[in-house]
């Protein structure tokens, strides 16, 4: 595995698996007040024993909780990896591609490689619940699946992209790597110039 192979592989991990203390510290304020209500409402009455057990079992069942999700994550990235490099064995680049909602960063279920000196995206099925693709359908460059805008966000270190696959607008993000970036940029501008 090349180093710049490796890096998108890591950096994409990490941006996706970051923990969020203010999430944390929301889910915890939320589920420590439900269930107190809860308990309350069955007993009766406020007890001590209940009001200390109830945030630490809390804190514990979140931690446990971010840490399955962080290990599903990086089984998931290294999944489409051997699963882009077998389907496509002439492949030279693997391209992980995320998605942002509101603060948080997830994977999506498609990838995008480079072979030949060409662009492609790989659309993977995964089962629910499963962190291997089974199926992919690959659509290259230009075939169904442009870029409008390829814009450098400086402050969190990523590529946000947007176009269109199979005619409908489609936004993704990839970690920031220079040489990914111009070749990005290199599309959307010959396209502008097609137009």
């Amino acid at each position: 595995m090349s180093l710049e192979q490796q890096y998108l592989i890591d950096q994409t991990f990490k941006r996706i698996a970051k923990f969020d203390s203010l999430k944390f510290l929301f889910d915890m304020v939320l589920y420590v007040a439900g269930v107190l209500a809860i308990l309350f409402i069955l007993i009766g009455r406020f007890d001590w024993v209940y009001a200390i057990t109830v945030p630490f079992m809390t804190s514990i069942y979140l931690l446990v909780k971010h840490a399955y999700l962080v290990k599903q994550v990086k089984k998931t990235i290294h999944n489409q990896f051997y699963f882009v490099e077998h389907t496509h064995p002439k492949q030279t680049l693997y391209i992980p591609i995320m998605d942002k909602v509101n603060k948080k960063y997830y994977l999506k279920r498609a990838a995008l490689y480079i072979q030949d000196d060409q662009l492609f995206m790989d659309a993977l099925r995964q089962k629910t619940f499963s962190s291997l693709p089974d199926e992919s359908i690959t659509i290259p460059y230009g075939e169904e699946f442009f870029l409008s805008t390829v814009t450098h966000d400086e402050l969190n270190h990523v590529i946000i992209c947007n176009g269109t696959l199979i005619d409908t607008p489609y936004r993704f993000i990839v970690i920031y790597e220079s040489t990914i970036f111009n070749r990005l940029e290199t599309l959307v501008k010959i396209e502008n110039k097609e137009v």
